[in-house]
Parts: structure tokens; C-alpha cells; sequence
């Protein structure tokens, strides 16, 4: 699973992911926080976030992964080849 918020609508001042903290200034300083945390259990993760907001809403991107390409209607791989990386990334962006 991934998350990433838009810098251009907050400030993330914290954030923990699954019971981990995670840095939120980089050498530059504040960046666009993002993370893939792979293995996430079946029933998620919580995500905590503090972030500094003018108003108006909140932009993130949400994304899952799948190793599973038969989740996905009529995805099937190709005859007589091999997927080197068989994945398949599902992202939505919503606001908060």
C-alpha cells in the first residue's frame, strides 16, 4: 500500500504508519510525505498524520498493490510469457 499527501495543500508536521514513526523533514526540509509499506495485513494499518492546513481540503493519494492479476476482470497474462513484474498498482486521489 502507498499514501502521499500534497504538499501544496498541508504541512506534514508528524506521521506514524503502523505503530512507526516516520521522518518528515529531509535534507531540503519539508517534503511531500510518501511511503510503500509492503506486507500490510489483510485488515490495514492505521495512519496518523499532523499536519498544518490552510483551509480548504486535505489532497492524498492512496494506492494499493496486488501480486494477484486475476483480482482485476479480464486481466490475464499473456500466453506462453512471463511477468517479470507481475503487479498491479490501484491509486485514487481524494481530499479530506
Amino acid at each position: 500500500m502507498g499514501l502521499w499527501v500534497d504538499a501544496a495543500g498541508a504541512t506534514v508536521r508528524g506521521a506514524r504508519v503502523a505503530g512507526r514513526e516516520l521522518p518528515v523533514n529531509g535534507a531540503l526540509g519539508p517534503w511531500d510525505l510518501g511511503f510503500f509499506l509492503d506486507g500490510a495485513p489483510p485488515d490495514g494499518v492505521e495512519v496518523r498524520l499532523l499536519v498544518d492546513q490552510p483551509a480548504g481540503a486535505l489532497a492524498l493519494r492512496v494506492a494499493d498493490r496486488s501480486d494477484d492479476l486475476a483480482a482485476v476482470p479480464g486481466a490475464t497474462p499473456p500466453r506462453g510469457r512471463v511477468l517479470v513484474t507481475p503487479h498491479l498498482w490501484v491509486v485514487h486521489g481524494i481530499e479530506l
